[in-house]
């Protein structure tokens, strides 16, 4: 391929090589790499493509080095990947590749192209003609178990017990009621997750839910990511069936809001096996 010692593949997804080839050079036309200087190419084998550009990787890696603290910079050059990875997954069915991935050898991404070609033409049957949507819930608690309190015959009971309890008791029935309440909120997170997945059953290949965790935006919340494969055709359905049941489930102190549709990045397996592949992988961020 004419590389030099230093120069190796950045990665973006990989497709069937069935996929239209754009112009006879193998490059996709006006379509730069993650650098704007070198175009989208196409390395084949096993049935399999990927498309990749070609980098420095000494440049690149300190350039990554010297900047991944700078959020500006991470930012627009991590949306710049995943502008690419939407153009090329707008056009074909891909296994998007995350952010950060360099094979340091043409040899090592075709070979490793050729030992996982079954898995991967499975994979790609399976993400044929769909998208990723999602959602994102918040759940502030503090609201949530107020109401639980008032409405909760458990936890009425237990916090009447706990008020007529001797001095020494009280310490041991306050940390009882402490777990119950978590107990129940817990309980009630998994249920409306639950019922998220049964209302969006029809329009869903596959439905992944994310434990949950703080919010960092705002520390009074808690949140849990969903994420569904889900065929082009029905994503206005998966969004009108999620808002509908968010409003019939409605309660205070839990906010949903829809996203998407994203390249398929939570269904590409293949994405993580990649960056490890016969050492000539090396993904630099994580």
């Amino acid at each position: 391929m004419g590389m030099g010692m230093d120069n190796g593949f950045y990665l973006y997804a990989l497709a069937k090589s069935d996929a239209p080839i754009i112009d006879s050079r193998h490059a996709l036309l006006s379509q730069m790499g993650l650098d704007d200087q070198h175009p989208i190419e196409r390395i084949e084998s096993g049935g399999i493509c990927a498309f990749a550009s070609r980098v420095v990787i000494p440049e690149f890696e300190t350039e990554l080095k010297e900047k991944i603290k700078d959020i500006v910079w991470l930012e627009r050059t991590a949306r710049r990947h995943d502008d690419i990875v939407r153009f090329l997954s707008s056009r074909w069915s891909v296994v998007p590749v995350r952010f950060g991935t360099i094979m340091k050898s043409a040899e090592g991404l075709m070979s490793f192209l050729d030992q996982n070609r079954e898995q991967l033409h499975d994979l790609l049957d399976e993400l044929d003609g769909c998208c990723e949507m999602g959602a994102t819930i918040w759940f502030d608690k503090k609201l949530i178990t107020k109401a639980m309190q008032a409405r909760d015959r458990d936890l009425q009971e237990l916090a009447a017990k706990t008020e007529t309890a001797a001095r020494g008791a009280r310490y041991l029935m306050n940390k009882k009621f402490q777990l119950l309440e978590e107990e129940k909120f817990n309980s009630m997170v998994e249920q409306f997750c639950q019922a998220i997945k049964e209302s969006t059953q029809r329009t869903t290949r596959k439905f992944l839910c994310r434990p949950l965790q703080p919010d960092r935006a705002n520390s009074t919340l808690l949140k849990i990511s969903i994420a569904s494969l889900v065929p082009i055709a029905l994503q206005d359905e998966f969004r009108h069936r999620l808002n509908r049941m968010a409003e019939a489930k409605s309660v205070e102190g839990i906010t949903v809001q829809v996203t998407g549709p994203w390249p398929t990045y939570s269904f590409s397996h293949f994405a993580q096996t990649l960056e490890a592949a016969e050492r000539g992988s090396k993904a630099y961020v994580n």
